[in-house]
């Protein structure tokens, strides 16, 4: 399935959960997310431009391989997953196959999804530990996605076309001290 996805960082958690409501968006989950990506040791899909996530949701496990289309207007990627019942069984099943985690990572996501006569919206806040909380919308095209992120009275300009993993690389940059003996809180 091709998913179009934008990230918007650091957003009124509080504002936007009010104008999800008033758009009459479902919340269909909140809770602790742990994932953990996997590639071969050469990095042969980082190489292919894809990533392997295996995704713990609490009662059932998450499998999503995606491949990127685009990252210009947009984080666009061609989605293919399937639901399993044990995330460690998942994660060995993937081990076995000769493939290593290469990152893993808990957020706290808060769920909200809305079908429009032109197709399913998800938008997802995400909080990972130590880092501001963003808004990720993701939508079946990009003028769906310009419609809601306008009913947010979100800015396209602010927008991001980043991964998550671009996401940590940039809070990271900002925390990084210059100063290699010291130490960043």
């Amino acid at each position: 399935m091709k998913q179009v996805e934008l990230k918007f960082l650091e957003v009124n958690v509080e504002e936007i959960v009010a104008k999800l409501e008033a758009l009459e968006c479902q919340r269909v989950f909140e809770g602790n997310l742990e994932d953990a990506i996997l590639d071969s040791a050469t990095g042969t899909l980082k190489t292919k431009k894809m990533t392997l996530r295996v995704r713990n949701l609490g009662n059932r496990s998450q499998v999503t391989l995606k491949q990127k289309i685009s990252k210009v207007e947009a984080k666009i990627t061609e989605d293919t997953e399937f639901y399993c019942d044990d995330y460690e069984r998942a994660l060995a099943f993937f081990h076995a196959l000769g493939y290593v985690t290469v990152r893993t990572g808990i957020k706290h996501r808060v769920s909200y999804q809305l079908l429009d006569e032109h197709g399913h919206m998800s938008f997802e806040l995400d909080t990972p530990s130590s880092i501001p909380t963003w808004l990720e919308i993701e939508a079946p095209t990009l003028g769906l996605m310009e419609k809601y992120v306008k009913l947010l009275d979100l800015d396209m300009a602010c927008a991001k076309s980043w991964t998550t993993a671009d996401v940590l690389a940039h809070y990271k940059s900002q925390t990084s001290s210059p100063n290699p003996t010291s130490s960043s809180l």
